[in-house]
């Protein structure tokens, strides 16, 4: 389950911290094991400039946050929603375009464990706020 790339988003997470300048921010919490982080973006013209997360939770939600906002960097607010979208169809076990979620893929075998899905789907509660 703990591949190399969870354990390198989970103990060196790129994207943890705080962004100086944010126009959107939203808690997204896990009720069940109590995984809670802060997410912010920073959205300019459309775009996905910047992005940065606070909080604390287990090895995988940690990863899953880290991995899901290197992906929607850069992105238009669409295309992040279509992101999204595979990613959540991959952690549900569902067919999905792997070309659209790059590095999430290893988180993929997620999907075999239903107690660890809310843990990978909890990034995705932002898609709400987009």
């Amino acid at each position: 389950m703990y591949n190399e790339t969870i354990l390198d988003h989970n103990n060196h997470p790129y994207n943890f911290g705080k962004l100086a300048d944010t126009t959107m921010s939203q808690t997204v919490t896990n009720a069940s094991c109590g995984d809670s982080y802060e997410i912010q973006l920073k959205i300019v013209d459309g775009l996905i400039d910047e992005v940065a997360f606070t909080g604390s939770g287990c090895a995988i939600s940690r990863a899953a946050t880290d991995i899901l906002l290197d992906l929607l960097r850069g992105q238009t607010v669409s295309t992040a929603q279509e992101i999204i979208a595979e990613y959540r169809k991959m952690i549900r076990g569902e067919d999905f375009d792997a070309a659209k979620i790059g590095e999430a893929v290893a988180l993929q075998d997620i999907a075999k464990m239903p107690a660890r899905t809310n843990c990978a789907l909890l990034p995705c509660q932002i898609s709400e706020r987009l």
